[in-house]
């Protein structure tokens, strides 16, 4: 493409160096556009491969993730995946949502496995949405109805989260 415009045009090598630096830059721009987006692909597949209930179930059922998982994952580094995902959503059957959503830190359970604070967030919030306005739970009866899940949780911690839902 480059050989073909240069020799199509009799320019002076000032006007043709200029042309080819722009040129050079003008590909280099779209294999850097073509690396992001493979990248970010790469991301959306093993987010689904790491969150499958999740898409199917909700945030109830969001798994503990950190961007330092996926990036073992993908074999890059954990401050690519984060600029890869800044200011990036994705369409699911819980609605569009922020890449960063998918992360969240890991609160250890009874038999070990885990659980994600968005998931402990959103079955905080659906007790208190089934709760009697009449008489609303206490944190420390939260806290009891959290345990039975096998969460271990303090009633402070409850408190704070009620504050960030809002509730």
């Amino acid at each position: 493409l480059k050989d073909f415009y240069q020799s199509e045009l009799r320019l002076d090598a000032k006007t043709k160096e200029f042309l080819s630096t722009r040129l050079t830059s003008g590909l280099e721009f779209l294999k850097a556009l073509e690396l992001r987006k493979s990248t970010l692909r790469a991301i959306t597949e093993e987010l689904v491969r790491a969150q499958p209930i999740f898409f199917t179930r909700g945030f109830a059922h969001l798994r503990p993730l950190r961007l330092k998982d996926i990036a073992e994952r993908l074999e890059l580094h954990e401050s690519t995946i984060s600029r890869a995902i800044h200011g990036k959503y994705l369409k699911t059957p819980q609605g569009t949502i922020s890449y960063k959503s998918f992360f969240s830190q890991k609160l250890e359970t009874d038999d070990g496995v885990g659980e994600s604070q968005k998931s402990i967030l959103e079955r905080i919030r659906n007790l208190v949405e089934k709760e009697d306005p009449k008489e609303p739970l206490s944190d420390q009866t939260l806290v009891k109805a959290l345990k039975e899940d096998g969460i271990q949780i303090a009633r402070r911690t409850i408190a704070k989260y009620r504050e960030s839902l809002k509730v």
